[in-house]
């Protein structure tokens, strides 16, 4: 049961759930970021900090895969 908690497993079922709910992708996207960022013992400064420079890395694609599941 220590796949349970992995940060990335976690984080992904928290995607899916959220998605399935139909909570907006980017929503769903920021908030399974953070949780597998305090999963992971990184603090909530840091983990916005990396979610935004993976998004700057790759922001044209990511964006549009954003906008195509709204």
């Amino acid at each position: 049961m220590d796949f349970l908690t992995n940060p990335i497993v976690v984080s992904v079922l928290i995607l899916c759930g959220l998605c399935l709910a139909r909570v907006n992708v980017l929503v769903s996207l920021i908030l399974s970021a953070l949780i597998a960022g305090q999963i992971g013992g990184i603090g909530l400064a840091d983990s916005m900090k990396l979610l935004a420079d993976g998004f700057s890395a790759n922001a044209t694609t990511a964006l549009s895969y954003i906008l195509l599941g709204t």
